[in-house]
């Protein structure tokens, strides 16, 4: 069934481990405990894999903060470089040790397995636990190195746009780093996860009793039989989306999972492609499920909960 999947994108969630402990942070406390390790030298087997497959365009690593494993995150970049995958990159907070000459070293291992585009992620929520100073530092290690693609990667709330304390706070931080030359990727606009549901409540979009709407309608989501993008996490679970996982790289042959993929054949995932959301729904009604009174910020919310449930 490759037809219900044209991945193009292949991301690693190499640890939830992190150098801080932002306010914002879209990785919950269950997460953390489901998946306290890290990915391992067999994610450069899995990048092997998946590319006999399918073209790929793109590998990304992120945490947490992945460059706490550089050996394991090096390892995934060098084989895409090899592989001739054309985007390689890494999301990092520029804190993976306090050791100035340690983290010359881990930058010189990045630039060699041949990253080529890295994004720091610069916001009033990561400066609480990794300086400024720091940050300018890093860039430049980078920027002596040679690595030509550097990108500022802040996260908004509610938008880039929207005048509210937080976002102000971050672009004074821009405004300091400006001198480096270094360019400002897209970012991110906090989503209703993790620390942020607690933390900036009052920032959070009002909840909705029953959303509705297709995956694809969500960020760095694709309909369940027309799959571009799949996270490894750090245990090898391939995750699809926030409510399934497809398999287990480091148990299971990841081919044979990619190949034999049929949502179809999932009962939740065909009531999503059949009925949306009101076939998961129904599905629940089906098992007695009691659902949030209080509803769920999005239909990703709504579905974790029933496909969490149900199994």
């Amino acid at each position: 069934m490759k037809r219900m999947i044209n991945l193009r994108r292949l991301e690693f969630a190499v640890t939830y481990n992190c150098s801080s402990q932002c306010i914002h942070c879209f990785i919950d406390e269950e997460k953390k405990n489901k998946y306290p390790g890290h990915i391992g030298k067999e994610g450069a087997r899995i990048v092997k894999d998946v590319a006999e497959l399918y073209e790929l365009e793109s590998v990304m690593t992120f945490g947490g903060e992945s460059l706490l494993y550089p050996e394991d995150t090096c390892a995934i970049h060098q084989t895409a470089a090899e592989l001739g995958i054309p985007i390689r990159q890494i999301i990092t907070n520029g804190l993976w040790t306090k050791d100035s000459d340690r983290m010359r070293e881990i930058a010189a291992m990045v630039v060699d397995s041949g990253v080529n585009e890295l994004l720091i992620s610069i916001d009033v929520f990561h400066a609480s636990y990794v300086s400024i100073n720091i940050l300018t530092e890093v860039a430049q290690v980078f920027l002596d190195l040679g690595l030509e693609k550097i990108k500022w990667n802040p996260c908004w709330v509610k938008s880039y746009s929207d005048d509210n304390k937080y976002n102000l706070e971050t672009k004074k931080l821009l405004e300091n780093v400006k001198y480096l030359g270094l360019s400002m990727g897209k970012g991110n606009v906090i989503s209703p996860d993790g620390a942020a549901v607690k933390n900036l409540t009052e920032f959070m979009p009002a909840k909705i009793i029953y959303p509705t709407g297709e995956c694809s309608d969500q960020p760095y989501t694709y309909n369940l039989d027309n799959l571009k993008s799949i996270c490894i996490e750090p245990n090898g679970d391939i995750s699809i989306c926030p409510s399934f996982i497809m398999g287990n790289a480091l148990a299971e042959d990841i081919k044979e999972l990619l190949l034999n993929y049929d949502p179809y054949q999932v009962r939740e995932m065909r009531c999503v492609l059949e009925k949306g959301m009101k076939g998961l729904l129904e599905l629940a009604e089906q098992a007695g499920i009691q659902l949030d009174s209080t509803g769920y910020y999005t239909i990703c919310d709504m579905c974790k909960e029933i496909v969490n449930k149900l199994n």
